[in-house]
């Protein structure tokens, strides 16, 4: 809540308060504003922001200004640029702003790639008129702690890496967002919290979103169908994820959550299929919750390697289990098949090291392949049921085995 108040006291501040802001001797740290109006000409793509000639806006009055007026100015300037796209890459003239404010009837539909590349401004409100931020355009902006959007922002796009590697610490996404590109948040080592606004329509979560970032809780919109490769992966302190109802979740991806501290997680009944090592490495994760009735088809490789899983139901209409999808589990004790599996094998390595006490295989499994328990010193029973598909079986290691 507080956070949600200072971004609201910022973004207040940043849209409600644009005159105050223009004047010369206005105290705080405001180190540059971009007013877009409908006179001038625009930085076009490849060249640097200040290097054309600009009008500059003080106290209400209009001066012409060249990039060598800047230089000698250093950076309280204020330069008003008119046309729909802000561009340029690596518009290094800007890299000692400190603060970057839109006036509120702003024109500007595009923020071109790298146009703020390792900059150092500290805050940051996008007009409702943006509509596509391009790659890398906030990226390595390591004094960047608050981004907000303008009340009914038009925004559709925020392309690959556009906030990565910088120093935010929340982002609240706006709900006419369409597309998210991958990298987005990677290494936003003090982003701690992730909320969409209600409504958001994103189909996906792309890959490395998250990687490597401070993130402790997130909420993963109901229209997401798939969660990508490494989206949430090495989030060392992210502890909570919640789907919102009616979710339409399909896809897990590889090393989603490979190396979280998540504790336990809900999975949603929609989701069929879960990656390679998806939940690897999860130190902490005692319980994977799966609905009644779950559509869950396919655990694959290295799923829960080394998680400290307790117990795991397997749903029945589970048709795939892979390579060590359970292995070195030390702490998994017991693992069920639901009533009307399908299940039609278990695999190598599957259950290797782990800690279980007894399982029981259902009727459809006719192949139990090479080293599935190998190490598992304290299984000492095996049950199979009547009507068993299995005709060969090896028992070295099992104590005891019922039919």
């Amino acid at each position: 809540m507080k956070k949600m108040m200072m971004m609201t006291a910022v973004s207040m501040m940043m849209f409600g308060h644009v005159e105050g802001a223009m004047r010369e001797d206005n105290p705080g740290k405001l180190a540059a504003y971009l007013k877009y109006s409908a006179d001038v000409g625009v930085a076009g793509r490849g060249v640097p922001l200040f290097a054309q000639r600009q009008v500059e806006v003080r106290d209400g009055l209009v001066y012409k200004s060249t990039y060598e007026t800047y230089q000698k100015s250093g950076c309280r300037i204020w330069i008003a640029v008119s046309g729909e796209e802000l561009g340029g890459p690596r518009a290094r003239t800007g890299k000692s702003w400190l603060t970057v404010v839109y006036q509120t009837n702003s024109n500007l539909k595009r923020i071109k790639c790298q146009a703020f590349l390792c900059s150092e401004i500290e805050l940051l409100a996008i007009p409702k008129s943006v509509e596509e931020i391009e790659m890398d355009c906030f990226c390595r902006c390591k004094n960047l702690q608050y981004i907000s959007f303008e009340a009914g922002s038009n925004l559709q796009k925020l392309e690959e890496g556009a906030l990565s590697y910088s120093g935010l610490r929340s982002a609240l996404l706006p709900k006419s967002l369409r597309c998210l590109g991958h990298r987005n948040f990677k290494f936003c080592t003090y982003l701690t919290e992730f909320q969409c606004e209600r409504g958001i329509a994103l189909a996906r979560l792309p890959y490395e979103l998250w990687y490597g970032s401070g993130l402790e809780y997130a909420e993963i919109p109901a229209t997401v169908a798939e969660i990508h490769a490494a989206c949430f992966c090495h989030c060392l302190a992210l502890k909570t994820v919640c789907f919102r109802s009616q979710t339409t979740l399909k896809m897990i991806g590889q090393e989603a959550f490979h190396c979280t501290a998540l504790k336990s997680i809900q999975i949603p009944g929609s989701v069929e299929f879960v990656g390679d090592r998806s939940f690897a490495d999860c130190r902490n994760l005692r319980e994977v919750g799966l609905e009644e009735g779950s559509a869950l088809r396919e655990i694959n490789m290295d799923a829960f390697i080394r998680s400290a899983l307790d117990s795991f139901d397997i749903p029945g209409r589970v048709e795939t289990l892979r390579l060590g999808c359970f292995a070195q589990c030390s702490r998994l004790e017991t693992c069920t098949f639901r009533a009307g599996s399908v299940l039609p094998l278990i695999p190598l390595r599957c259950f290797t090291e782990s800690a279980l006490t007894e399982i029981e295989i259902p009727n459809s499994v006719h192949t139990i392949e090479r080293r599935s328990f190998a190490g598992c010193r304290s299984l000492r029973l095996v049950k199979f049921g009547q009507g068993s598909a299995l005709t060969d079986h090896k028992r070295r290691g099992i104590r005891e085995v019922h039919f």
